[in-house]
């Protein structure tokens, strides 16, 4: 059988970036659910999970479609191609 690792600080920094940006994005749900499915939770863990899903509930989250909530700053769209900024005079 597979065994799920969560990291040691995983819950609780996804638990501030879900509180802070009023989002959860695939990447956050995948990782409820790895975290519920490791039997491994303390009552705080359990407790702030409870309380994201309470939020997702009466809309206070947004569940949205992305992968990731971190977004590069260095890139932008520019037409129909995606460009990065560079200081680099390197062409590749």
């Amino acid at each position: 059988m597979l065994q799920i690792q969560l990291l040691p600080c995983g819950l609780s920094d996804l638990f501030l970036q879900v509180v802070k940006t009023r989002r959860m994005t695939k990447a956050d749900r995948y990782g409820l659910m790895a975290a519920l499915l490791s039997d491994s939770l303390s009552s705080d863990e359990q407790d702030a999970i409870d309380r994201m899903l309470r939020s997702v509930r009466k809309g206070r989250i947004l569940l949205v479609d992305e992968l990731s909530a971190v977004k590069n700053s260095s890139t932008r769209w520019s037409g129909s191609a995606l460009k990065t900024e560079s200081n680099s005079d390197n062409p590749y």
